[in-house]
């Protein structure tokens, strides 16, 4: 009995009952792509789909805790799944994706492939297609989320406060510098011109939500919400073209969207190839809501004690303290002395992959000082986003210079502020391409009116961490900080959103 139960466990080694084809059998090899089951009755009508991963991602993600696969194959379609470098830029993917795709659409008898992509997949894909030669392959794209103009959270991890934290995980590498605001627009202003950026029908679906409280998602749907709706990773506006057609944005997160049940249905009447791209149009971009966060971070030597002035008219304060590691002393005290705990715990995804979430939120909270301290000891690098939910957060704008002439300038709107209180800590910091892990601090300034000229001298990506204090005409103190991102090209020319 033990021979043939042997044999049949070599059986099912040698030739496994999930079929793979392609140039390997290992997912998650990048630059290899496979094929698993064909469906039991495949529509020869139907175009094969083919399935690319975002960022920090694999194929893997198309069917664990995933029906994607297992939907698309129940529907009678084939389907190839590919690997790209899980943090590589869009060049480096999409020059290794246009090679699968035209080995893929040999493999399926030079069928036009359909490509369902997932965040910045969607991004890779249109590279391979408009800069590899791939858009010959390819009928019809699906972009779930796809972040066309970049992720605000991709510039956070290039600020002074969250620099300490996102080098220490590596969330400081190619694919996040690549997705930068500012290298974004610069991104598209190449692509959207270029002959072949209407050659394929693209197709865009956008989610709203951010999981549960405390999720993986949460603090990045906190943070990003000053930006527009979103679903904890990319805002809607981002995953629009205005050249795409929209098919929904529904009350997704930015896991649940690439899930088959929650989205294959509204992408599979486009899947065949008969649909024509669209008359360019301009999207319904949705308007930056003001800044409502305040930033801290550092390197976490010892104990950490953190001062956060809140305003009154505050509807609700959010206290999101990421680090290294999930931590056990972290205390959060009211200026009357009311003691708060962190009691949610995760681990975070997307740009600040593998740090730790530590969340604690408050209604209503008391006007003054708010105190967190970590007692925790030895040396833990952490990130602090303080989420401001009414007061003056929408009453605090920044004006980006429209060449490297022109100086930054601030926009106080606000007549709940006392402007002669107003202070400005601006530092900027510079990265390049070449070593997107570390950026240089180029200049701090401090002043009270918030003019200056940027220290723009070369070509790379330019962060501005910029603190606004004072006092509103109650005299409570405030603070906010606002992250922005330029790139600036080779000609000086200025890029951002």
């Amino acid at each position: 009995m033990k021979k043939v139960v042997a044999f049949f466990m070599l059986m099912l080694l040698l030739f496994p009952t999930e079929a793979l084809g392609g140039k390997s059998g290992t997912p998650g090899n990048p630059g290899d792509w496979y094929v698993k089951d064909n469906p039991a009755t495949s529509d020869p009508s139907k175009a094969p789909l083919v399935f690319v991963h975002g960022l920090n991602s694999s194929s893997y993600v198309w069917w664990e805790e995933n029906d994607m696969y297992d939907l698309a194959l129940e529907r009678g379609y084939e389907t190839a799944f590919v690997d790209l470098y899980p943090v590589n830029n869009m060049w480096d993917n999409g020059s290794m994706l246009a090679s699968m795709l035209g080995e893929i659409y040999e493999y399926f008898g030079e069928k036009p492939l359909v490509l369902v992509t997932h965040s910045k997949g969607g991004v890779d894909a249109q590279s391979a297609l408009v800069y590899y030669g791939a858009n010959e392959y390819v009928s019809n794209v699906f972009t779930l989320s796809s972040p066309h103009h970049g992720s605000q959270l991709a510039d956070l991890a290039y600020s002074n406060w969250a620099g300490w934290l996102a080098e220490i995980i590596g969330g400081r590498n190619d694919g996040t510098y690549s997705l930068q605001t500012g290298q974004m627009a610069y991104y598209r202003s190449l692509t959207d011109s270029h002959t072949n950026h209407r050659r394929n029908p693209i197709y865009t679906l956008a989610g709203t939500s951010w999981g549960g409280f405390g999720g993986a998602l949460y603090w990045g749907g906190l943070y990003l919400r000053q930006f527009g709706q979103n679903d904890g990773a990319v805002t809607v506006s981002s995953s629009r073209l205005n050249y795409a057609t929209e098919i929904a944005v529904g009350d997704w997160d930015h896991f649940l969207i690439a899930n088959g049940r929650a989205t294959f249905d509204f992408f599979k009447p486009f899947l065949s190839t008969d649909h024509q791209v669209n008359e360019e149009t301009t999207p319904n971009m949705e308007l930056e809501k003001g800044s409502g966060t305040i930033l801290r971070g550092g390197p976490g030597k010892g104990n950490v004690k953190e001062v956060i002035p809140v305003e009154d008219d505050v509807e609700a304060v959010t206290f999101s303290y990421l680090s290294d590691v999930p931590l056990d002393d972290l205390s959060l005290t009211s200026p009357s002395g009311k003691s708060y705990s962190f009691n949610d715990v995760t681990e975070t995804h997307g740009e600040f992959f593998g740090a730790w979430q530590h969340i604690a939120s408050v209604a209503n909270p008391e006007a003054g000082e708010w105190v967190l301290t970590n007692r925790q000891t030895g040396t833990h690098p952490y990130f602090l986003a303080v989420q401001v939910e009414g007061g003056v957060a929408d009453e605090l704008q920044i004006e980006l210079p429209k060449s490297i002439k022109d100086p930054l300038k601030p926009s106080i709107q606000s007549t709940a502020i006392n402007k002669q209180t107003l202070s400005y800590d601006i530092q900027v910091s510079y990265t390049t391409a070449d070593n997107p892990s570390v950026s240089s601090r180029l200049q701090t300034v401090s002043s009270k009116n918030g003019e200056m000229n940027l220290p723009f001298n070369q070509e790379g990506a330019y962060t501005l961490t910029i603190t606004i204090s004072g006092k509103t005409t109650n005299q409570a103190p405030f603070e906010r900080t606002i992250v922005k991102n330029i790139y600036m090209d080779k000609k000086g020319d200025l890029y951002y959103n």
